[in-house]
């Protein structure tokens, strides 16, 4: 509603999303007014594909197919996407759903190896080796290799190399 209504100040030509949105909390609604304030592609970070790995990162609700279809319908406008390996609870069983996933979307952006940050869920995953929701026990990539192993995988099926 707050996009509807700065559209509709006199005097605002424009006004666009740029740092992207969460896909799996939209409505239809929502896409029926996004479709105004996007310029060239619209940036959206799925994260992950396997629903044990999305879970953990509180990212569960939504369905990425029937986003990307809906969302092309909707606006004619193209998607980029943001990838995590080496998450909490993702490994090389996890990466490779993801890497299988992913190689047939086009603009795959960006493939990040998670990094604990302070003050997070996954961080305190990443150091206790548990979810701290069921207090069970989680596969956690913590080798170097490991994960440069599971991004190396990612980005060679997704990334088309000139």
């Amino acid at each position: 509603s707050l996009m509807k209504k700065a559209r509709a100040i006199k005097g605002v030509k424009h006004i666009y999303i740029r740092s992207g949105i969460r896909y799996d909390l939209t409505t239809k609604e929502y896409l029926q007014e996004l479709k105004h304030h996007i310029s060239g592609k619209l940036k959206i970070a799925p994260e992950h594909v396997n629903k044990n790995v999305l879970k953990l990162m509180n990212k569960d609700q939504g369905d990425l197919k029937k986003f990307v279809s809906g969302f092309k319908k909707l606006t004619g406008r193209e998607l980029s996407f943001y990838f995590m390996v080496a998450h909490p609870g993702s490994g090389m069983k996890e990466n490779k759903e993801l890497a299988d996933a992913i190689k047939n979307l086009e603009n795959t952006e960006s493939v990040q190896v998670f990094t604990p940050t302070p003050m997070t869920v996954s961080t305190c995953m990443y150091y206790t080796g548990m979810d701290p929701k069921t207090k069970k026990k989680i596969y956690v990539p913590y080798t170097y290799s490991e994960k440069k192993q599971q991004k190396r995988e990612v980005v060679k099926k997704s990334f088309v190399i000139l």
